[in-house]
């Protein structure tokens, strides 16, 4: 086999495997699918790729790994303050998830002296308020 008809056949090889989406190990050959179903809240790819078989780092990836695999970008910040101050500031991808960390911290702040807030890129979406009622007792918010 000559080298030109050897590279060839592995650029053809290649260019099936990546339209049947797998991937192939370069140390064991194994080749082998990744299913992407969805990725959770505090995915995020650095890049860095292990063989599931062998074990072996994989030096390239998949131009169709590439485009499934990204961080969501976080829309959503909730502040929460405590004495007056800045005490934590968590993001999120996704608004249900950042609300529902709101209505899991107002059941357990301080009144007098906590609050909270959620905002989004165009300004606050709701805050600890939005959870209380007249009473300072937690009640859920059909409205937020």
């Amino acid at each position: 086999m000559t080298p030109k008809l050897k590279t060839e056949t592995l650029r053809f090889m290649n260019q099936v495997m990546e339209d049947l989406e797998t991937c192939a190990c370069q140390k064991c050959g194994t080749v082998y699918q990744i299913g992407f179903v969805k990725p959770g809240e505090n995915y995020n790819d650095f890049g860095i790729w292990f063989c599931p078989y062998c074990g072996d780092l994989t030096e390239s990836i998949p131009d169709w790994v590439k485009d499934r695999t990204h961080k969501l970008e976080p829309n959503y910040v909730l502040f929460t303050i405590s004495g007056g101050l800045i005490d934590q500031v968590k993001f999120y991808a996704e608004p249900i998830t950042a609300v529902t960390a709101l209505l899991d911290f107002v059941k357990t702040m301080d009144v007098e002296n906590g609050d909270a807030g959620i905002y989004g890129k165009y300004g606050l979406i709701a805050n600890a308020k939005d959870f209380l009622d007249e009473n300072d007792e937690v009640t859920k918010n059909p409205g937020v």
